[in-house]
This record gives structure tokens, sequence and C-alpha cells, in this order.
């Protein structure tokens, strides 16, 4: 007897707009923080590259908020209004089911903030997109770990993920590189476009 399986498979993928592209989005458009969308328009391709990772675990507070969604017992949505994105600075191969926050939580190097506004998070065919802008002044260190969060609070950015609403935001999934995806410079805009597929 055998049984079918569901695969998690994620990814993360970062266009680097460079110091000048965010400075020269933010003149044409007249927005104090332009996002992906806009920076995109008016920039075209990033400077300093685009750097794409495959794998992300899901932890177990993921795993049971989503199982709780799927039987109507609870659970939060990963909507725009509710989804938070994390980066960090900690490398190594060593992201666990039990995690709850990213290695350098709490610290200088680590920020959450909310996705993009849209439609965002989006999903078709079994396929989970989340994109979040870390402008200028924020996660500015190594990218070496990645995460999704949600919570049905209200979401302020930090570096703290317990702190960042109430009730604590959920830990969805996390990933940690030996070789990161880069490293952003103050003034930079980087978008991070983390893809979980259900196969």
């Amino acid at each position: 007897m055998s049984n079918d399986g569901i695969r998690w498979q994620a990814a993360a993928r970062v266009e680097k707009f460079s110091p000048d592209q965010a400075a020269f989005a933010v003149r044409r458009s007249g927005l104090i923080e332009p996002k992906a969308l806009m920076l995109r328009k008016l920039c075209g391709a990033p400077e300093e590259g685009i750097t794409e990772r495959d794998g992300n675990i899901l932890v177990t507070a993921g795993l049971n908020n989503t199982t709780e969604l799927i039987i109507g017992s609870g659970g939060i949505s990963l909507d725009q209004a509710h989804t938070i994105a994390g980066v960090g600075a900690s490398t190594g191969n060593d992201a666990a089911i039990g995690d709850t926050a990213l290695a350098d939580d709490n610290g200088a190097n680590a920020y959450y903030q909310n996705v993009d506004s849209g439609s965002n998070p989006s999903q078709s065919n079994g396929v989970i997109t989340a994109t979040c802008t870390f402008t200028g002044s924020n996660a500015n260190f190594d990218w070496n770990e990645w995460c999704l969060a949600v919570t049905s609070g209200s979401i302020t950015a930090g570096t703290h993920l317990s702190a960042m609403a109430t009730p604590s935001p959920t830990m969805i999934n996390h990933k940690m590189y030996s070789s990161g995806l880069g490293t952003k410079s103050s003034g930079a805009s980087w978008v991070l476009t983390s893809t979980i597929t259900l196969a």
C-alpha cells in the first residue's frame, strides 16, 4: 500500500536595485519608498543583479496554522494585511522545524515587515507568491536567511518577530543558507519574492 504525498517546495528571488536606482525611483514617482512594481517600471533591470536560491522548510507552527485553516478550526490566512516577510544574517544549513523566528531575531541583523500592498500574496495552481520590498534604510546587512510569518494583529516593522503585533506572529517557514542572497547596502532597495509550491 502506498500513500500519496504533498511536497513543500520553496524558493527565494532577490532583485537588487542600487542606491542610485532607488533614488531615481523616489524622484520620478514622488513616493517616499517606491515598492517592487514601481521600481521595476521606472528602473528596469536591477543594477546589482538578481539572486535566486531554492529551499525552505515548513516549521511546526506553520504546519499547525495551515492544518487549522484546512479544517476551519482557526489559523490565519496569508493575506496582505497579515503576512510578514523577514530576512536575517545568520548563515548555515540548520533551519529546523521547531524554529519560531529567524536565528538573528531581536538583533541588528534581522528585519521583518509587512509584505507589499495589493493582491499579495497571491496563489495560482498550488503556487503561493509573496513580494516584499526592503527600502534604503532597512535590512542593510548580509541576507543569509528568510521567512514568512502571519499575525491577526496590526503589523509594526522591526527586528523582533514576537513584538511586531498582538497576538505575536506565527512563523510559517524558514531557510538559512551557507551561501547567502547578498549584502544589502544603505540606500539600496531589494525586492524579496518568495514562492511556495505545494505539489
